[in-house]
């Protein structure tokens, strides 16, 4: 663990915006036009994944006040990207909009500007996929909007570990222990999107506090290195906490399940107690801050 940190601090931190994307949104406005278009009136799509489970409206609600408080004069939509979770909700009775519907709603109003924040950990395949709907509506429509304007996903540089960090350890529970650590559940992905920066998120985790570790269902940061490295400091009780936006079907089957292959169950295994806190990064005061900022950094910078 110590040997891949170590690199990360050599490599991935100053090289942590590396990603490129495949699908690239472009809509700028004439010079002419920049100056009205400041006026004209500005829709935002929330883009995320989706999630089938209750903690979506605890995760995306904050998120979503937080955007309404910052832009009131706004047409705030909601997006989930996933098919599979749209059409479940969909037969519990419960509407949600594709990336292409929202932007169909703003376009029907009259909405000339659009700032897309995504929802998103990090950059990955669902971020590059949300690119390419944009992308794809954008040239079908022959380009209904004069601006569009792209907010990057929660951790985009050093700035945003830290303060997402800062969130988190405020946020811990009154019950942890100085002995006690702390481990994070990461989506990741099995093509090694995003590796790069969840490295540099966990990093900078035990730079702050030692016991605090991330890993990830699919990717680099894989469960046995990640019990090898709490093992190798003594600890005997962790909380195990999802860094995902919502503490969905990952968190509550992955991470904190009754199966053999639960993180929970395997630290049993180990003899390391594991306390799961079903708490979802939407839900930690300070994160959605962090979404602001980004998707305001988005739009002043086009002007």
């Amino acid at each position: 663990m110590k040997k891949n940190m170590g690199w990360v601090n050599s490599f991935a931190l100053i090289s942590l915006l590396v990603a490129s994307s495949v699908c690239q949104v472009v809509a700028m406005p004439s010079s002419e036009t920049k100056t009205t278009e400041k006026k004209s009136p500005l829709g935002i799509v929330l883009v995320a994944f989706g999630t089938s489970t209750d903690a979506g409206e605890r995760a995306y609600g904050p998120i979503e006040k937080a955007v309404r408080a910052a832009y009131p004069g706004a047409s705030v939509r909601r997006a989930y990207t996933s098919n599979i979770i749209r059409k479940k909700l969909a037969a519990q009775g419960k509407k949600t909009l594709s990336v292409d519907e929202a932007l169909d709603q703003l376009q029907k109003e009259k909405v000339s500007r659009v700032a897309i924040q995504s929802l998103h950990v990090a950059v990955g395949a669902e971020f590059e996929e949300m690119l390419c709907d944009i992308n794809r509506f954008q040239t079908e429509r022959k380009k209904p909007f004069t601006q569009i304007y792209i907010g990057r996903p929660l951790i985009e540089s050093r700035q945003d570990i830290n303060s997402a960090i800062r969130a988190l350890r405020a946020d811990m529970p009154a019950e942890r222990k100085p002995e006690d650590g702390v481990v994070f559940m990461g989506h990741g992905n099995n093509s090694g999107q995003g590796d790069t920066t969840y490295l540099a998120i966990g990093a900078e985790l035990q730079r702050h506090d030692p016991k605090m570790f991330l890993g990830t269902v699919e990717g680099a940061l894989e469960f046995g290195e990640i019990s090898r490295a709490v093992q190798s400091v003594g600890i005997k009780r962790v909380w195990l906490q999802p860094m995902m936006i919502v503490a969905g079907d990952h968190a509550i089957n992955d991470l904190a399940g009754d199966e053999p292959d639960s993180w929970k169950n395997m630290f049993a295994k180990i003899g390391v107690s594991a306390q799961p806190r079903l708490r979802g990064l939407g839900e930690v005061p300070g994160i959605p801050d962090i979404f602001v900022k980004h998707l305001q950094k988005a739009i002043e910078k086009s002007h």
